[in-house]
């Protein structure tokens, strides 16, 4: 089992999807959607405008407050074909209203849709993200929560794991939901390449896996339109980029390849060489500006010779060329002393 949160629909719209709106002038016995439960909706169907009443329904709540982003909730579960005959209209029902409570989902108006257009048994859940009494129903947001919850309730049931439709055997599949998950599936594959970094090469390599993707103009604005979305087609079937899923419209994809964009960067950085060191240079080239040793201590000769010589006076010897080694060590204590004094700060007078 697994669920998937939507976001985006407004109340009518998302009524109008899962109760398949576009299929009311067929025979009832062709719907491929079935009402199994709902709470504080009047449900007519056959009657005119049931559904606009249906869907003020459950928005009814989120009137009674400031608005909300996403106020009507909507969630899919889903099944492995394997479980499809255990999944009865009862035992689908239970398992969705199992999954509200846990997730937080209760005292709110909402309808249980089940859908029978797919070898996997789902269903849809519509509800408003607040609750009769005007609280926010947070929860639902909860990815993490969410999955544990599907998690405990395939557990507890015995039911196949399943994540989402990329684990979805397509040789079960048929038709246009067997093409929209094919194009999901290959698509995630060829993303997972993170070299890809423009739209040109992706293209490319869906088309090698049997995919072709056409961008849509917006034609109203002939001389300057702009891309509304990506046109996804297979085996006779085409999807706009939505339907297959939000990596694959202009945002989503934007969003991926400008990513991998900045990862190639960082790569490139962490890979490229550093510039090779000068290597330290011997007594002769440290001592050139000294014409004698003679007056140094033992520790000052071995530090001109290489011996004890610290990387930080190497360089001040480099960056003062002809000074000579007493008024070299002289300026360098002085220099360390006064950043010393620096890193303590001013002192503080009583």
């Amino acid at each position: 089992m697994f669920a998937k949160i939507r976001k985006g629909n407004g109340f009518g719209g998302c009524l109008d999807y899962i109760t398949r709106v576009k299929q009311d002038d067929k025979p009832i016995e062709k719907r491929v959607w079935k009402i199994l439960d709902s709470d504080g909706v009047r449900i007519a169907d056959g009657e005119k405008d049931w559904r606009k009443r249906a869907a003020a329904d459950i928005e009814r709540p989120t009137l009674s407050r400031a608005k909300i982003k996403d106020p009507c909730g909507h969630i899919a579960l889903g099944f492995a074909p394997e479980d499809a005959h255990r999944l009865t209209d009862e035992f689908m029902t239970q398992i969705a209203k199992e999954y509200m409570e846990a997730m937080g989902i209760k005292n709110t108006p909402y309808v249980i849709v089940r859908h029978s257009d797919a070898d996997h048994p789902h269903c849809h859940l519509m509800f408003s993200r607040v609750d009769y009494d005007g609280k926010i129903i947070k929860p639902v947001t909860n990815w993490h929560r969410n999955k544990g919850v599907c998690f405990d309730i395939t557990e507890r049931y015995g039911l196949t794991i399943a994540e989402d439709s990329l684990s979805l055997d397509t040789s079960k599949l048929r038709g246009a939901e067997k093409s929209r998950i094919e194009i999901r599936q290959i698509g995630h594959e060829v993303l997972k390449d993170k070299s890809i970094t423009d739209l040109k090469t992706f293209h490319d390599r869906m088309k090698e896996r049997g995919v072709k993707v056409k961008p849509l103009w917006d034609s109203k604005l002939s001389d300057n339109p702009n891309l509304k979305t990506f046109l996804y087609e297979r085996d006779g079937y085409s999807f706009v980029g939505s339907k297959i899923g939000k990596d694959y419209t202009p945002k989503g994809l934007a969003t991926i390849l400008k990513a991998n964009i900045e990862t190639r960067k960082t790569a490139t950085v962490r890979t490229t060489p550093p510039p090779t060191a000068t290597p330290k240079q011997q007594a002769p080239a440290i001592s050139l500006s000294t014409p004698s040793l003679g007056s140094q201590s033992a520790d000052d000769t071995n530090m001109v010779l290489g011996g004890g010589l610290s990387d930080d006076f190497a360089h001040f010897l480099k960056m003062h060329p002809g000074m000579s080694i007493e008024e070299a060590k002289r300026k360098f204590k002085e220099q360390q002393k006064l950043k010393a004094q620096q890193r303590r700060g001013p002192k503080m007078h009583h």
